[in-house]
């Protein structure tokens, strides 16, 4: 895998009371995902990639699973398989399988709300490296 990020929910990441251990671990399953938010890496593999043990892999799966973060369906024959879930900001679970009628009424570009404008150039080069103001 090639791959330049991650994918995590927002509300985990500013979790106070997860570990920065269970954020790695949360990352490591958020680089392995497929579209609809399953995988299932090895917990060594997870280890390697974040550089612990598989057991410190395993406590924060545990925790990360009774704060909601994720799904886990153990599966002792053929490794187990998690699931990385989203909420909406009202608490709603992101809905999966969305087809292209589901979405029919999304305007050109992608965007709801306010138009965006388009075609500014402003001079962005007193923005600091790292990209931010």
């Amino acid at each position: 895998m090639n791959r330049q990020y991650v994918i995590i929910p927002a509300e985990a990441f500013f979790d106070n009371d997860l570990t920065p251990m269970q954020i790695k671990v949360l990352g490591a399953l958020g680089y392995h995902t497929d579209k609809k938010g399953w995988c299932w890496p090895k917990m060594t593999t997870m280890g390697d990639l974040i550089g612990c043990s598989h057991g410190a892999v395993s406590k924060a799966v545990v925790a990360l699973e009774e704060a909601g973060y994720i799904e886990v369906k153990r599966n002792k024959r053929h490794g187990n398989k998690y699931h990385i879930i989203t909420r909406f900001s009202d608490g709603a679970d992101i809905p999966t399988g969305i087809t292209d009628e589901d979405i029919s009424d999304v305007p050109s570009g992608g965007t709801f709300g306010a138009d965006i404008p388009t075609g500014t150039t402003e001079d962005i080069s007193d923005v600091p490296s790292g990209g931010t103001l």
